[in-house]
């Protein structure tokens, strides 16, 4: 029997006799073509879609059978025998693309090892590894080792140089002097760290809102250090002041262990109380019923 058939929906009533060709259930009817004028004047045809006019020659175009550039050749290929959208049925979706790091800015605490790096895409985990980065400078140097050696381990490819293996890494101060416990109760060092966290969102063109939650919960506790530091080598942290900044940073500590700042809990207790294997940079004890008392017990009594 033939496969055509008279009449069709499209055809004029006074013509009834036009053959028209039936499409057998089994084959599927082609995509269309269409044809956009590219900016060098040159007709260029896309499978699929509706047409757009592309804003540059390395624009994508994503249609209904993927992504194609500017000349019209598929960019994301599926395994289904097409190609599909990032996101799309049943094809294999297009890859986020992974950011690539530079080093953009210093600090004036930084070891000489350290890296001021930023990087290109700032998505969550970009965003986490620059906040850490950035404060390492702030840390005492077992705990810059310790944070350094972290990168490394969960983002090499952003922080190679930090490789524990490669580093040589200086050796931590046998006593704690009084130029360190100056240096670490100062308002200068969380005001120089509050300047780093702005120069890594301005970099990457971020907003405080933008940059989410932990950044807002580490400039909190910034602030508070700043608030409550001592002035100078001659205007020190006084015992009042310190007890204030611990009043005021235990509800935020506290906070960190929630489930959404719990990954930034570990680097707000080191810039809270840096560790020192020498000993505290204020030696302090708090007593079972809360109370602080200043001062290192003699070992010569234990």
């Amino acid at each position: 029997m033939s496969n055509w058939i008279f009449g069709g929906a499209s055809e004029p009533k006074t013509d009834p006799y036009k053959k028209v060709a039936k499409v057998p259930p089994s084959k599927t009817i082609p995509v269309p073509k269409y044809y956009i004028d590219t900016p060098n004047g040159i007709a260029v045809k896309f499978p699929g879609g509706i047409p757009r006019e592309p804003t540059t020659t390395n624009d994508n175009w994503r249609g209904p059978l993927g992504t194609y550039n500017i000349l019209g050749t598929p960019t994301s290929p599926s395994s289904g025998g097409g190609y599909s959208q990032s996101g799309g049925g049943g094809g294999k979706s297009v890859p986020a693309p992974k950011p690539t790091w530079s080093t953009t800015y210093t600090s004036p605490y930084a070891p000489s090892w350290w890296l001021g790096k930023t990087p290109s895409i700032m998505d969550d985990k970009s965003k986490y590894a620059a906040l850490l980065n950035a404060l390492i400078p702030y840390l005492s140097p077992e705990d810059q080792r310790t944070y350094a050696s972290n990168l490394y381990r969960n983002y090499a490819e952003a922080f190679p140089e930090y490789d524990p293996e490669l580093m040589q890494y200086p050796i931590p101060p046998g006593e704690v002097t009084t130029e360190i416990k100056q240096r670490f109760t100062e308002k200068e060092r969380a005001e120089q760290a509050l300047a780093t966290l702005s120069q890594v969102a301005g970099i990457t063109g971020q907003t405080d809102e933008k940059m989410g939650t932990g950044y807002k919960f580490l400039r909190n506790l910034l602030s508070v250090l700043k608030d409550f530091g001592g002035e100078s080598a001659e205007n020190q942290q006084t015992r009042q002041q310190y007890l204030q900044q611990m009043g005021a940073l235990d509800p935020l500590l506290a906070e960190g262990k929630s489930s959404e700042l719990s990954p930034y809990s570990s680097i707000a207790q080191s810039l809270a109380s840096p560790y020192f294997t020498a000993g505290q940079a204020v030696p302090i004890q708090k007593t079972s019923d809360g109370r602080y008392i200043f001062g290192q017990a003699n070992r010569q009594l234990f």
